[in-house]
């Protein structure tokens, strides 16, 4: 039988041609030319998949319809007598502090002593003034728990927080207490307009009604907000909340007649109008409100309808006019157009 050999040239010769049989060389693809768009297609350059908003809004836009519903005035409204009502007494309410506004005490003198008395009291140190300011407007189960850490066991802080209330009431009766000068005459007013108006307060219910009892105003006021019905206090805004939700009127009808920047913040929280008291701290400390006043005799209801006046949704909308029609060239003269007047 015959053998064939083969040399190693022929090998490797054998070898380069079927690689250059089967390895074809990647080629960069061709760029096909763009097409030619007709007249009444839009320019590829021209359509973007990304919608960029307008730089500046436009002039036929209206704010969302909470706003809207909530304003003041809404000039789209096609019942005049929806109009009417809105601008109207009958849509503002009212919410005011009990304590610094309502009634006028000093409050953080009476809340620091009841505090220090129930520390010494259960063997505590003294308490530093920047828990004491962080306390002033807050549950007492709320403090007892988070600010001064004493106790978690329910049992032990419902204790503390009777206790509390007793060494409050204490102090309270040897303090000065009296009602807020200009403050029956603005109750008068609010009334004679059929504008309702809530107290708030962040103490329990039953010092909030005795206080109001004593000051001769149980039955003045719509609604009293306490403790017992909201979750948290200042600077959570769920008091005043629940005030507008209880007088029948939105947060951004409502106006807040606060003594405090806690009230100040959770009122703005709340999308609510603030006008603020400076009865026993300086004006300049109270600047985030809307209005600052000394007493609530330096308050008229006119003061609480111009708060209104700067918003968005009082504002009115610019309608497009359509133009004027353009002459037609083909129009003649009449005979009393170009006539002599005489």
């Amino acid at each position: 039988m015959a053998t064939t050999s083969y040399s190693s040239q022929a090998l490797a010769g054998a070898s380069n041609a079927t690689l250059s049989r089967t390895i074809t060389p990647v080629l960069p693809p061709r760029h096909k030319p763009a097409p030619r768009f007709r007249s009444s297609v839009v320019p590829a350059q021209e359509v973007s998949a990304v919608y960029a908003a307008p730089a500046a809004p436009t002039p036929g836009l209206r704010p969302l319809p909470r706003e809207d519903e909530n304003s003041v005035d809404n000039v789209n409204l096609g019942n005049p007598l929806q109009r009417a009502e809105r601008l109207s007494p009958g849509w503002l309410g009212v919410l005011a502090d009990l304590e610094g506004v309502v009634l006028d005490y000093d409050t953080a003198e009476v809340s620091d002593r009841s505090w220090q008395q129930l520390a010494e009291e259960e063997g505590r140190k003294p308490l530093p003034a920047w828990a004491l300011r962080k306390a002033e407007h807050m549950k007492n189960e709320q403090v007892i728990q988070e600010v001064f850490e004493w106790a978690w066991n329910r049992l032990e802080v419902a204790r503390l927080a009777a206790r509390r209330e007793e060494l409050y009431a204490e102090a309270l009766a040897s303090t000065s207490l009296r009602v807020s000068p200009g403050l029956p005459v603005f109750l008068d007013t609010l009334a004679r307009l059929q504008v309702p108006i809530a107290a708030i307060s962040s103490g329990p219910q039953r010092r909030v009604l005795s206080m109001l009892e004593n000051a001769g105003l149980a039955t003045r006021f719509d609604a009293v907000i306490s403790s017992e019905d909201v979750l948290r206090g200042l600077p959570d805004p769920s008091g005043y909340l629940s005030a507008s939700l209880s007088i029948g009127r939105p947060p951004l009808r409502c106006v807040v007649l606060a003594s405090s920047n806690l009230s100040i913040e959770a009122a703005r929280e709340a999308g609510m109008k603030v006008v603020a008291l400076a009865a026993r701290r300086p004006a300049y400390e109270l600047t985030a409100a809307d209005s600052v006043v000394r007493q609530v005799d330096g308050l008229s209801f006119m003061d609480l309808k111009r708060l209104f006046a700067r918003e968005a949704g009082a504002q009115l909308v610019p309608l497009a006019e359509p133009e004027a029609q353009p002459a037609s060239r083909w129009a003649q003269p009449t005979p009393f157009s170009d006539a002599d007047p005489e």
